[in-house]
């Protein structure tokens, strides 16, 4: 059982313990406050009427044979005594009460004798004689019973029981009432654990154990506050997708986990984990040594990983970022962020941050915005469509698609749109507004644009589209996609799975050499492999005048 697990139990036998005394300490309280009803109200207060008001009628009779009252108070006496006797006898405040010593019986008895004066008190008089005399005494004698039941009832041992009971009750209540407390104290001190616990966890990332980038903006703040953050470095590692698609997550994962025991082994409580791949650290110290710990840590990060399937080298990429007097975390942190994005970019090791990236970044934005204002049809195109003429070796001639953008006369890269979700898009409304008879090559950077691109053409006549890729990889379904488009394959690099690549059904047509050396040393295998070789001006079957030619549409 986990420490975890042992603590989420304690914390729940707390609370069922806290529950048990709160429902516990009720039935106490309740309990207590029958006893004090039963004695106080159902035993003492009604056996004590019943007592006043028999000595009462029996002494106001006495005056009245006597000649010193009136008839008329003693019927309101008798009156009030014979619904004092009637409640007595029924009520069920008085049941406990009855059963105690015969008490009932001699109240019943009472209130017979009390019941057979009626006649003569609705007459408005009583009989003096033998038979008043004898009814004065029974009910006298009666009274004095009540009162010694009552004497007994209301003091001596059964008095002293029922209070010890009371006192007994309260003793209890009293120390549930201190348990109860005792545990509520021990739920809220578990309750605030807990939460600081949470806490500390909603700032951890729980693979690798290093603070979270909410942690990072906490800690970052707190830094630039005392002015100690000498710069940011934000890290992630190069072909670590390829890492997890070939050799699966699981090396993946162990491969974060000894990065990340490096950085905190190394800078302990200043390396964070983003999220993914990305690493975030908060460098300190003085001016002087910030170039010597930038080389340290390159050479930190720069070692041989070593699992039971394979082993490669690690690379990083780093991007940097010196805070100034206003900059806050979130700047500082986005500025780092954009520094890496221009090594990942560069296919650079490390990039200090520029401001002239942040003015890339919003013209980035910008022009973002204006394209997908394009394609919703809101707004002309932003971009110049280019066609370099190139020839193949057959003398045919095909037209190489190129974008730049009207303001600024900047090429706009594929790779740019494909970060960005757009480039299938993009290419489909240009081809769907192109007027151009010859067939089309788009020259691409990785496959992962081959199937952004081919998701949003149309089909299009054989031979119409020509993409051109470094390399392809197996995928039966980008093939096929491939195959139902109509589209023919160039390759910039041939190797040793390109004759699998093509005995595997890809329609690749085309060899695009990328330096001229390339042309003499892998002319041979492109023929016999079947390939046209697309050229600019230098390709002998077509003359220069062809090869200068270009459009501009």
């Amino acid at each position: 059982m986990t420490r975890r697990h042992r603590h989420n139990l304690l914390l729940a036998a707390i609370s069922l313990l806290f529950l048990f005394s709160s429902v516990w300490g009720l039935v106490l309280q309740n309990r207590h406050e029958q006893l004090v009803d039963i004695f106080y109200r159902n035993i003492h207060w009604n056996i004590s009427q019943v007592m006043l008001e028999s000595q009462r009628f029996l002494y106001e009779l006495r005056l009245y044979r006597a000649g010193r009252l009136d008839m008329a108070t003693l019927s309101l006496n008798y009156d009030l005594l014979w619904n004092r006797l009637d409640v007595f006898l029924i009520s069920s405040e008085t049941a406990d009460a009855r059963t105690r010593h015969g008490l009932g019986e001699v109240v019943a008895r009472l209130f017979e004798q009390i019941k057979a004066l009626d006649p003569q008190m609705q007459a408005g008089a009583l009989q003096e004689g033998a038979a008043l005399d004898e009814a004065q005494a029974r009910i006298s004698a009666l009274t004095d019973q009540v009162e010694q039941i009552g004497d007994q009832i209301l003091s001596g041992q059964e008095r002293e029981a029922t209070v010890n009971q009371l006192r007994q009750s309260l003793f209890w209540l009293q120390i549930w009432q201190l348990i109860l407390l005792g545990m509520g104290g021990i739920l809220v001190f578990a309750l605030i654990r807990a939460n600081l616990q949470n806490r500390r966890l909603s700032l951890l990332d729980p693979m690798t154990r290093l603070g979270n980038r909410r942690a990072l903006q906490g800690q970052l703040r707190q830094s630039l506050q005392k002015s100690r953050a000498l710069a940011l470095v934000v890290l992630d590692l190069k072909r670590f997708k390829q890492v997890n698609d070939l050799l699966g997550y699981q090396v993946g994962d162990r491969l974060l986990q000894t990065v990340s025991a490096k950085l905190r082994q190394a800078h302990p409580g200043r390396a964070y984990r983003l999220g993914g791949d990305e690493f975030a650290l908060i460098l300190h110290g003085d001016e002087a040594r910030l170039e010597a710990q930038m080389a340290a840590l390159l050479t930190l990060l720069q070692f041989e990983f070593v699992t039971r399937e394979s082993s490669f080298a690690l690379a990083c990429r780093f991007g940097v970022a010196r805070p100034e007097a206003q900059d806050s975390a979130d700047l500082l942190l986005e500025q780092a962020i954009l520094a890496l994005n221009q090594a990942k970019r560069e296919s650079a090791e490390l990039i200090w941050f520029q401001p002239a990236m942040k003015a890339a970044l919003v013209m980035h934005q910008r022009q973002l915005h204006q394209l997908r204002e394009w394609l919703a049809g809101a707004a002309p195109s932003p971009l110049e469509t280019l066609f370099d003429e190139l020839g193949d070796e057959r003398g045919e001639v095909v037209a190489a698609l190129r974008l730049r953008w009207r303001v600024g006369q900047q090429g706009c890269d594929v790779g740019w749109m494909q970060e960005r979700g757009i480039l299938g898009p993009v290419i489909a409304r240009l081809l769907s507004e192109s007027s151009h008879s010859r067939p089309l090559l788009l020259i691409l950077e990785q496959q992962a644009q081959l199937t952004h691109v081919l998701a949003y053409l149309p089909v299009l006549p054989e031979g119409a589209m020509i993409l051109a890729l470094p390399t392809l990889a197996e995928d039966p379904a980008l093939l096929a996609k491939v195959r139902r488009c109509g589209c023919v394959l160039a390759l910039s690099e041939l190797g040793s799975r390109t004759p699998d690549c093509l005995r595997a059904g890809w329609p690749v047509h085309y060899w695009l050499p990328g330096a001229a050396d390339e042309v003499a040393l892998l002319q041979p295998v492109a023929r016999q492999l079947g390939l046209v070789r697309l050229g600019h001006p230098g390709v002998r079957e077509l003359t220069a005048d062809t090869m200068a030619q270009r459009e501009t549409y």
